[in-house]
């Protein structure tokens, strides 16, 4: 689970800041600046599969052939990498896990897409059977992309962080995310319907 007070602020160049909307404070993000948060590295997958839900809102979309990344686990190398949350460039959400046995899964990828200045709710979960995206609607039935999960288990990484954001380094190519997020959970279970549904609940009552 990441909360506030497991995330590093890093460097201020890279803080986000905390703005007021609509009577709720959020953390906004500028994509030029590849604002992050960062947890230190730790072994945050379970033998149940691994979640990921967030609340945001966009301001741009990544743009000219980049994905953005709400939440991540890459350090930019084969053997410390776990997850990415991602936006394309189209506004699609996309989820990318890495296999302890073959590597890069096959993305996960929504056909609707979301736009700038509205929020959301955003769930993928990994579980033995499958890999799912959500949108807003977090029921079983509301599921937006699936695929089959051939590679086993993700990969487990004790020496990389999760990082909320956009993220340049280590890795070579940047992942941009220009925009406000509300909440974010990763969690070591594969949520259930009931699980995102009162996630979903909470979240729409902090904006």
């Amino acid at each position: 689970l990441v909360t506030p007070r497991n995330l590093s602020q890093g460097t201020l160049s890279k803080r986000p800041t905390l703005q007021l909307e609509s009577g709720a404070y959020v953390l906004d993000f500028e994509r030029d600046l590849f604002q992050e948060l960062l947890t230190s590295a730790y072994n945050h997958v379970g033998a149940g599969g691994l979640s990921v839900f967030a609340r945001v809102k966009l301001e741009s979309l990544p743009g000219g052939g980049q994905t953005g990344t709400i939440a991540g686990n890459d350090d930019g190398t084969s053997s410390d990498r776990t997850f990415r949350l991602r936006i394309t460039d189209a506004g699609a959400i996309s989820f990318v896990c890495y296999s302890a046995t073959s590597g890069f899964m096959n993305p996960t990828t929504s056909s609707s897409t979301v736009t700038t200045a509205t929020w959301y709710n955003i769930c993928a979960v990994l579980n033995t059977t499958n890999a799912r995206v959500w949108v807003n609607t977090m029921t079983d039935a509301g599921v937006l992309a699936t695929a089959t999960n051939t590679d086993g288990t993700v990969k487990s990484s004790a020496s990389a962080p999760v990082w909320v954001g956009s993220r340049k380094s280590p890795i070579a190519d940047p992942f941009y995310f220009d925009g406000r997020m509300a909440m974010v959970v990763v969690g070591n279970w594969a949520m259930s319907e009931t699980d995102r549904t009162n996630l979903a609940t909470f979240a729409n009552g902090l904006i």
